[in-house]
């Protein structure tokens, strides 16, 4: 099947790590759902954010109160960046180059798709 295309969950965790720690930056360490879920960049990039927020929990890189979170009623949840992005964290350490710099890239142009 050449030309199709996969779901990438390591993928959408560390690129949420990578937004996290740019939200953490702008608002502090603790923010709520409602940042996370309307920001741009966010809104480009994630097909199921309510999953890819349960493995980035998972990872020990954020945490929330509950299960699951549904905009808008929990808009207002807060979300704590538990680790900030570091491409040495543990959950990445083992990945090679090649994934880093493909999250990256990838990262890079939803940036400049949302920019334009």
């Amino acid at each position: 099947m050449s030309g199709a295309k996969f779901y990438d969950a390591d993928k959408d965790a560390y690129l949420l790590h990578v937004v996290c720690d740019r939200i953490a930056k702008q608002h502090g360490a603790k923010f709520s759902y409602g940042i996370l879920f309307n920001d741009d960049i966010c809104q480009q990039t994630f097909e199921s954010l309510m999953g890819t927020l349960k493995a980035v929990r998972k990872l020990g890189i954020i945490d929330f109160k509950g299960q699951m979170l549904l905009f808008p009623v929990d808009k207002d949840v807060v979300i704590e960046l538990k680790a900030p992005f570091d491409p040495n964290h543990a959950a990445w350490a083992g990945k090679p180059a090649s994934f880093h710099e493909h999250c990256m890239a990838e990262l890079a142009k939803i940036t400049a798709k949302v920019n334009k």
